[in-house]
């Protein structure tokens, strides 16, 4: 009888792991996003061609760059992608422009459940 109690914990547990993979298997594998904007000098207010514009998935310990994109000569960007929502719910969008512009603090959120986002950024030339 005793062997029929220790197993019973064991079967529980299975149980509500089966039903944890079942809940994330079950959810959407991916969805579009677009993010779109401008980066400009923050003192001027010159677009700033050339630079790139990072969307990044933040993780526990690092982000992963999930897509990116360099800006045109009028200082827009239109990144479209397809991917699963990160567990924060939030998608990081990171512009920069390196050496002259390289602004670490400029970076804002996204979230997932907005799909669409306008985000224009506004740069500090390095000194």
């Amino acid at each position: 009888m005793s062997s029929k109690r220790s197993s019973l914990p064991s079967l529980y547990l299975v149980g509500i792991l089966l039903s944890a993979g079942a809940c994330n298997s079950t959810g959407p594998a991916s969805s579009d996003y677009e993010i779109s904007g401008t980066v400009r000098d923050k003192g001027t207010a010159t677009p700033i061609a050339g630079a790139t514009v990072y969307v990044l998935a933040p993780g526990l310990y690092t982000s992963t760059t999930v897509t990116q994109q360099i800006t045109g000569a009028d200082g827009k960007y239109d990144i479209k992608f397809n991917a699963r929502c990160p567990g924060s719910g939030r998608y990081y969008v990171l512009p920069s422009k390196w050496p002259t512009y390289v602004d670490n603090t400029a970076g804002k959120s996204f979230d997932c459940l907005s799909g669409s986002a306008v985000i224009d950024f506004d740069l500090t030339a390095t000194p």
